[in-house]
């Protein structure tokens, strides 16, 4: 396991590591490509993590660069085949290092004496046995660099038997959990550092994870993107999070009941907003009302169908229409049928009305959905002048409402939480069973 220093050197963008016997291997079943011999590992200013490789494994380098022409000779817009990535392997006396889905972007130096390889590596597995302390419990951490003084401060929470600690430190933030009863350490606290960031409006990448079950411990070193570091997100619950611990603490430990994988498909549409959040308003409104359409499809699609008794309505309506007796033009036919066939299918806008109904959203949250729906798709501008800019945030922010909604809704969270859709953002409570309480009309 790595020491607390390396660690710090990682987060510090200093790491490097040497290697005597270094595998690059092409991920194809059948004669794959081998590069091997001395390289390093490290990470560039950026913290994005390198590979330099030098392949002496060879009578003639020379000839043996015409295997890169290939590589860099696809036709524009052609999508990169498997065979063109490789996986690295590093075996040594107590680690082994693992990479996977390695593209080489920069074109090798090839000379009498070698191959000299010089490329990107999106993240990097380093495995170990657990030697000293064997059948311990396991447990995950993760390391996120950045200050998020202002989100939260040193807080523990309890959740489905499992205990999350989290340390701001000067330059980054760590994520401890200690999962007595967790079969994947590291899949459990991806999903929890996906409900912190929905929880925070900010997007924790994590710089490194390490995990131990009993039997290893597991450290991931990721290369850094810089592109969403000083993103955020108009947060979902109480702004002051650090004085509404419970708040937090229910709305994670439901996201860990129905959330059981990482990278689904609530945490992907909300990333998606999140990327957009410094876009124009025309950009946002349509990213944010057409994830809303997303969830609804994903989440609440019985919701969006028409009931039965319309449905056969539709057919019969179809059936007389395209009988012999009728005599329509055949353009004309086509349209009439398909806009009755169109109301078969799931719709939005239905399945916003079936929540209404429940008591789940209100006619204003509809309302203004529509609005700002049909504005976007249309590509139309935004109108200008103050007035107009405050009307257009406000509609955001209302979608933006909804979207965290539904998230409440799916995943049974009974809590605090704001209302961008009132004047001064107060908090409101929302309860699966009976909505938003105290909510004007």
């Amino acid at each position: 396991m790595f020491t607390p220093e390396k660690i710090e050197t990682i987060l510090k963008n200093n790491f490097q590591v040497d290697f005597f016997d270094i595998l690059l291997e092409q991920e194809k079943d059948e004669n794959p490509k081998q590069y091997r011999g001395p390289g390093t590992i490290y990470q560039n200013k950026n913290g994005e993590i390198r590979l330099k490789l030098f392949h002496t494994n060879t009578e003639n380098p020379i000839g043996q660069s015409s295997d890169f022409i290939e590589e860099f000779n696809l036709a524009p817009g052609t999508v990169i085949p498997r065979h063109h990535y490789y996986t690295l392997t590093i075996t040594g006396h107590i680690r082994t290092w693992t990479a996977k889905n390695i593209y080489i972007s920069n074109r090798p130096q090839v000379s009498d004496e070698g191959i000299l390889i010089d490329t990107k590596i999106n993240s990097i597995s380093i495995t170990e046995k657990r030697l000293l302390i064997k059948d311990g419990d396991n447990f995950a951490t993760a390391y996120v660099s950045g200050k998020y003084s202002s989100f939260i401060s040193i807080t523990t929470l309890d959740i489905d038997e499992a205990k999350y600690e989290i340390e701001e430190k000067e330059d980054y933030i760590e994520i401890h959990a200690e999962l007595k009863n967790k079969s994947n350490p590291s899949e459990e606290i991806k999903i929890f550092l996906e409900a912190l960031s929905i929880a925070l409006g900010r997007h924790l990448a994590p710089v490194l994870v390490t995990s131990g079950n009993k039997d290893t411990f597991t450290t991931v070193i990721y290369s850094q993107k810089n592109t969403s570091k000083h993103l955020k997100l108009e947060q979902p619950l109480p702004r002051f999070i650090i004085h509404n611990p419970e708040s937090l603490n229910e709305f994670i430990s439901k996201y860990f009941i129905k959330i059981t994988q990482p990278l689904s498909v609530t945490y992907r549409y909300w990333h998606r907003i999140f990327s957009s959040s410094a876009d124009s308003f025309e950009s946002r409104a349509l990213t944010i009302t057409t994830a809303i359409e997303g969830l609804l499809k994903e989440l609440y699609n019985e919701l969006g169908l028409p009931e039965k008794s319309f449905c056969q309505n539709i057919d019969e309506a179809i059936n007389i229409i395209t009988s012999s007796s009728f005599h329509i033009n055949e353009r004309a036919l086509s349209r009439i049928t398909s806009s009755l066939y169109n109301a078969l299918l799931f719709s939005p806008k239905q399945a916003l009305n079936s929540l209404r109904n429940l008591n789940i959203i209100n006619i204003k949250h509809l309302s203004i959905w529509t609005k700002a729906r049909n504005k976007s798709h249309h590509a139309e501008f935004m109108a200008e002048g103050v007035n107009k800019t405050e009307e257009q945030y406000y509609q955001i922010l209302t979608c933006l409402e909804i979207f965290y909604i539904l998230i409440f809704y799916h995943i049974n969270y009974k809590g605090k939480f704001t209302q961008y859709s009132l004047e001064g953002w107060p908090d409101g409570f929302f309860d699966p069973e009976k909505g938003i309480i105290n909510h004007p009309k």
